[in-house]
């Protein structure tokens, strides 16, 4: 690591929409940071980062080919939806010994038994997180996160690792959002 950074290098993975704030503040704590997304230039160069373009929905031999050419990482930071959870498992081969991973998971992720499926267990060397997104209960009724509540969440997870687990909002009750 260089200076007062809190890591060598990171990587993120699905956070240029509603993970963008969380991406800026790895980077900015970062050495080096890759920002692995459909559409991940933009930001990419915004921020100093290294844009690598991902597509993830279907195993080939392209994306895994990307993927071990990468680095090593000190952190991952990923939100991977059910369909391309083989991924993960390719994500988390580039972190080095003491890595770090932090996974994002929506609310269906309360329940243990969905959790385990999505959070298939990795490397007993990595350090892995998980942060669950909820809803707010508000006057008005129910509502999704907002992106900068989401990006919250995930900065709370880097800044504190020994914090296994995270909800952001609430997962209690009934979900009554209109979807």
């Amino acid at each position: 690591m260089n200076g007062n950074k809190l890591f060598g290098r990171s990587l993120v993975v699905g956070g240029t929409g509603m993970l963008e704030s969380a991406t800026r503040f790895v980077a900015c704590n970062s050495s080096q940071t890759t920002i692995g997304s459909r559409n991940p230039d933009k930001l990419a160069k915004e921020i100093g980062a290294h844009g690598l373009k991902l597509d993830w929905l279907a195993p080939n031999d392209q994306t895994i080919a990307a993927l071990s050419k990468l680095p090593e990482f000190d952190l991952l930071i990923s939100w991977i939806h059910d369909e391309a959870i083989w991924i993960v498992e390719h994500l988390e081969n580039r972190l080095n010994d003491k890595g770090r991973s932090i996974r994002i998971h929506g609310c269906a992720s309360r329940d243990p038994e969905i959790l385990i499926k999505r959070n298939a267990p990795g490397s007993s060397q990595i350090s892995r997180q998980t942060i669950i997104l909820g809803w707010v209960n508000d006057p008005q009724g129910q509502r999704w996160l907002l992106d900068e509540e989401i990006s919250t969440a995930v900065i709370e997870g880097v800044k504190h690792p020994r914090r296994k687990q995270i909800t952001a909002g609430t997962v209690e009750g009934v979900l009554s959002l209109e979807l």
